[in-house]
Formats: C-alpha cells, sequence, structure tokens
C-alpha cells in the first residue's frame, strides 16, 4: 500500500537494500502484487549482478523471480542511465541496505528533497548509520562517496532535511534470541578443562548483553561476552 500511495500522487519510490537476497526479495514481492507489469522499476548496483546470478539454478529459489519489465543498470552507460532513472523511473532498488555507500547514495540526495516521493527502508539499520539518522532524525549527509573513496581527507557534507516520505518495513533474515540459543545449544563443545567462549557481534549493544546474558544463565561449558570494537580475544 505504501508504494502505490506514492504512485498514485506520481511520486517515485526508493529502495535502498542490501545487494544479495533482500533484492531479490523485494522484486519478487513487487512482482506478486503485479506492480512490475505497469511500472518502470530500475534495479541498480549488485543486486543487478546477484539477480542475474541466482537466476542460473531458479529451482533452488524460495521465491521465485524473474527479470522480465525490470531495468538493470548497464555498468558501462551508468552514469546516463542513473539520470534517466532519476527522471523516469517509478521504483528504484539499490544498495546498500543502511545507505552507507553503494548505488543508492546517487539517488537518495534528489529524491529526498521532494514530498511526493517515497524512501523505504527493509533493512536493519545500525546505529550511527545514514538509514537510521535519517530514519529517526529525518536528516541525510550528502557527500561524494566516490571520492571519499581515493582521499584521505574527509569529503564535504551536505545535511539534507527529508522531505519524502521515509518508512521503514521489518524484513529481518535472522534468528530470534530463543532460535540462536537452541542453535547453540545443539553443537558439541570442546576446550579441554576451561569454557568455550561466545562472542556475541553485530547487534546493538543493548540486544548483544541480553543475548550474552542468556547464554551463561542457560548453558554449561562455554561463557559468552558482548563484545565492543577494538576488544580483543584469544581463541
Amino acid at each position: 500500500a505504501a508504494v502505490k500511495d506514492v504512485l498514485k500522487r506520481d511520486g517515485q519510490v526508493l529502495i535502498p537494500a542490501f545487494g544479495v537476497a533482500r533484492s531479490q526479495e523485494i522484486i519478487a514481492i513487487l512482482q506478486s502484487y503485479g506492480l512490475t507489469q505497469q511500472n518502470n522499476i530500475v534495479v541498480d548496483g549488485m543486486a543487478r549482478e546477484i539477480s542475474r546470478v541466482l537466476l542460473k539454478d531458479p529451482n533452488s529459489l524460495r521465491t521465485p523471480y524473474t527479470l522480465n519489465r525490470l531495468h538493470l543498470i548497464n555498468r558501462y552507460k551508468s552514469r546516463s542511465e542513473r539520470n534517466h532513472a532519476l527522471r523516469k523511473a517509478n521504483i528504484i532498488i539499490a544498495p546498500s541496505g543502511m545507505l552507507k555507500g553503494g548505488t543508492v547514495r546517487f539517488y537518495a540526495p534528489p529524491l529526498l528533497q521532494e514530498e511526493k516521493n517515497g524512501i523505504f527502508l527493509v533493512s536493519y539499520q545500525v546505529e550511527g548509520t545514514p538509514g537510521r539518522i535519517l530514519l529517526e532524525e529525518g536528516t541525510y549527509d550528502d557527500f561524494d562517496y566516490a571520492e571519499s573513496k581515493r582521499s584521505d581527507e574527509p569529503p564535504p557534507i551536505t545535511t539534507l532535511e527529508a522531505k519524502a516520505t521515509v518508512e521503514q518495513f521489518d524484513f529481518s533474515s535472522h534468528c530470534d534470541g530463543n532460535d540462536l540459543l537452541a542453535f547453540l545449544s545443539s553443537l558439541e563443545y570442546s576446550n579441554g578443562n576451561g569454557e568455550v567462549p561466545i562472542l556475541c557481534v553485530h547487534g546493538d549493544r543493548d540486544n548483544c548483553e541480553f543475548l550474552s546474558n542468556k547464554i551463561n544463565n542457560e548453558m554449561e561449558g562455554v561463557q559468552a561476552f558482548a563484545t565492543e570494537l577494538e576488544d580483543e580475544f584469544r581463541i
């Protein structure tokens, strides 16, 4: 409904999505709602390449999709095709999912500045990332991403106020705490007479602490840690 609402007011939809799996899932969902039949949908960046690769073995896909009626940005004509997409595309799918880099940084600044458009986040947004800041504060730091990779100096930043509709949709592909605990309990551990370390990473600090405490309280023979940046462990 959110996508259709934007399209009804002649807006454009930008969907920042991880290039592997999430972008293809979004393509399949759009197709299931018939949105690829009457709309110009553009797929860019790694999402474009991975979509082609996965279709080499379509029987392995849980959710089938097709690239019919989709426009995949030509890497050799990318600048002209992206400019064309900004003018003509109804829906654009591009990495990265947290807006930290990738081709989405080309599309986000102009699309964010028009009220009729929609930016729909479909990935987890880590604290401090551009996607999280956009979601919570309604601002977006625009800078030349390509130039930032070529220079040791920080690039000049322009902070933009988001005028477009910004929403997040939950497409979590991670196990919950109980599933993780069940998986850990199914493993065999051997570390002599000592406890086997389990390092909790890739999550907000509070969540890592909660999971590590749960592991320590409910499992024997292991010691879980909620890790922080620059922590060192000898394994």
